[in-house]
């Protein structure tokens, strides 16, 4: 098979524009010879070039160039040398420094490490059952649970990248979020008639947040001065109403959360009974607010304590989807169950273990520190 015909099978596979074919393929050409050149600089484990790779950065290069423009202005581009250079040039320079010298930060655990892959594994499999979830569910808390777990889901896989990458404190930084997804996805479930003010507040936040002024914005402010009134706050307590304020529909609130405020730490992380968290999680704002820990920051200890509280959160969260889409009626849990019998026992074993080795460095570093 000829140049020419594995660029044309490679290009057409991806179902990329048919007028650029002829265009590309001398600068795709000209490309792989100057790259078999500059590759000669680095040791040989590494030379090996990615026609697809190439490829994908040639074309998606020359369509964000042609973004916006006419046919006439394509024409001129295209028969311009000094474009066909400047393509050329910079697609070989993304190339070698984002392909070959990409600066990768140092990590201490890979993806193959068990503590990494299991949950990976187990994260793949619940992340995949929701392609079996009907798009349409008419029950609202359902929906809002099932939207808020699947967007933990993601945030879980985010930080296992992280993770994987070097990025320890980073990671850290991001579970703080997470963990305000779970608390958010327990106090619904366990507060089933917040459902639908957690859903008003939603909207309440995307109309406080318009540049618009209309009659529409105006009622919407007069109801919020209404409910501060009911609440006995102030107007300098809109935004936190607006981000905390649902809480206040629980249920006998006052009696059965006597201390809420409208924060995270005393308001949901409070009703989601996770307030073992306050200090871990008030560390990890501390850092993703750029403090002196983030820039000082002990790797192996960022990425053992992120660890942990992943895994706990996950289980959290794994334990709360199962019994979500047990309770659905129209789809076969079987499967997955069998799954999560045997690797949630597979994740609390790694969990006990990664404690116990965390406890242990720990008193193995007092113990130089005497």
């Amino acid at each position: 098979m000829g140049n020419k015909d594995i660029f044309l099978q490679l290009y057409r596979g991806y179902n990329f524009p048919k007028e650029f074919e002829e265009y590309l393929f001398p600068v795709f050409e000209r490309i792989i010879e100057t790259l078999n050149v500059k590759l000669q600089e680095i040791p040989p484990q590494k030379r090996k070039i990615d026609l697809n790779v190439c490829l994908r950065y040639l074309v998606e290069e020359h369509l964000y160039n042609m973004t916006m423009m006419n046919e006439e202005f394509m024409k001129r581009f295209m028969d311009s040398p000094e474009y066909t250079n400047h393509l050329y040039m910079i697609v070989c320079d993304k190339l070698f420094f984002n392909e070959y010298l990409e600066y990768k930060s140092p990590s201490i655990i890979s993806r193959y490490n068990p503590l990494i892959s299991a949950l990976t594994l187990f994260l793949n499999f619940v992340l995949n059952k929701f392609d079996q979830i009907p798009k349409q569910i008419t029950d609202l808390g359902l929906a809002l649970k099932l939207d808020i777990l699947k967007k933990g889901f993601f945030m879980t896989k985010s930080i296992l990248t992280l993770l994987c990458d070097g990025f320890e404190t980073e990671a850290f930084s991001t579970w703080r979020t997470l963990h305000e997804i779970e608390c958010v996805a327990l106090t619904i479930n366990n507060n089933p008639e917040l459902a639908k003010v957690y859903y008003y507040h939603i909207q309440y936040n995307k109309m406080y947040r318009t540049n618009e002024k209309n009659e529409q914005i105006d009622k919407f402010y007069e109801f919020i001065k209404g409910k501060l009134k009911e609440h006995n706050l102030k107007s300098k307590d809109l935004k936190k109403y607006l981000e905390y304020g649902w809480l206040f529909s629980i249920d006998n609130w006052q009696e059965k959360y006597p201390e809420i405020k409208l924060n995270f730490r005393k308001g949901i992380q409070y009703v989601a009974g996770l307030s073992q968290y306050s200090n871990i999680y008030e560390a990890s704002s501390e850092i993703a607010h750029g403090s002196s820990l983030l820039v000082y920051s002990n790797k192996d200890y960022y990425c053992n304590l992120t660890l942990i509280c992943l895994y706990e959160t996950f289980i959290r969260m794994e334990a709360l989807f199962s019994n979500l889409i047990s309770s659905m009626k129209d789809i076969d849990s079987s499967a997955y169950f069998k799954m999560k019998n045997i690797y949630i026992e597979e994740l609390n074993k790694n969990l006990v273990k990664l404690k116990m080795l965390t406890e242990i460095k720990k008193a193995r570093k007092k113990q130089v520190l005497k």
